[in-house]
């Protein structure tokens, strides 16, 4: 049985950079690891500080690759693809892809697809995923969120309502059930 190995590839330093030999920086402090990982631009896109230009840190393949944005850390092979957004933790394999995210926790594969919002903590299989939301939580698998102010746990649980909350699995929460809950599985919350 013969051992297969990789051609080697040249880590360079270029400026306050890290990456691959051949990488393009726009700007300091991004270390990327991983074939075409790495932001296509590093300046930051929504929050207006130096600390969002750069310092972004990609590993996986095609990690952040074509992304905008600064002070991410995404972590995972094809995360964050063409995502928008700063400040962000994004780890799992097809995480966040197209997604417009600040400020934000996003774990799981395929988490946070073609989401959008701000300050959202997303954990566990396809969380997040087509949700628009600010401030909110999804803890499970398969959840999603329309509404600012949320927390949602459990698997495929939909929250719609603004302030409201979801507990258990099947459950969802419509958007006229303002500050209100679902708990237990198989509820379905709706205020006239």
């Amino acid at each position: 049985m013969g051992v297969a190995s990789a051609a080697p590839i040249n880590i360079v330093q270029t400026g306050h950079n890290i990456g691959a030999e051949g990488t393009t920086f726009t700007n300091d402090g991004n270390i990327t690891l991983g074939h075409a990982a790495g932001a296509a631009n590093s300046t930051h896109q929504v929050i207006n500080s130096p600390n969002s230009n750069g310092n972004n840190i990609a590993i996986g393949t095609l990690s952040s690759n074509g992304s905008k944005g600064g002070a991410n850390i995404t972590l995972g092979g094809k995360t964050f693809l063409n995502g928008t957004g700063d400040n962000n933790v994004i780890a799992g394999s097809l995480t966040a892809n197209n997604a417009k995210a600040t400020m934000s926790i996003i774990m799981g594969t395929q988490s946070g697809e073609k989401s959008e919002g701000t300050k959202n903590v997303w954990l566990g299989h396809y969380q997040g995923a087509n949700s628009t939301a600010n401030n909110s939580v999804l803890i499970g698998s398969g959840s999603s969120v329309k509404a600012d102010f949320t927390l949602g746990i459990g698997h495929y649980t939909n929250v719609n309502a603004k302030k409201g909350l979801a507990i258990g699995s099947y459950n969802t929460l419509s958007d006229k059930a303002t500050e209100s809950g679902v708990f237990g599985q198989g509820q379905y919350g709706k205020c006239h």
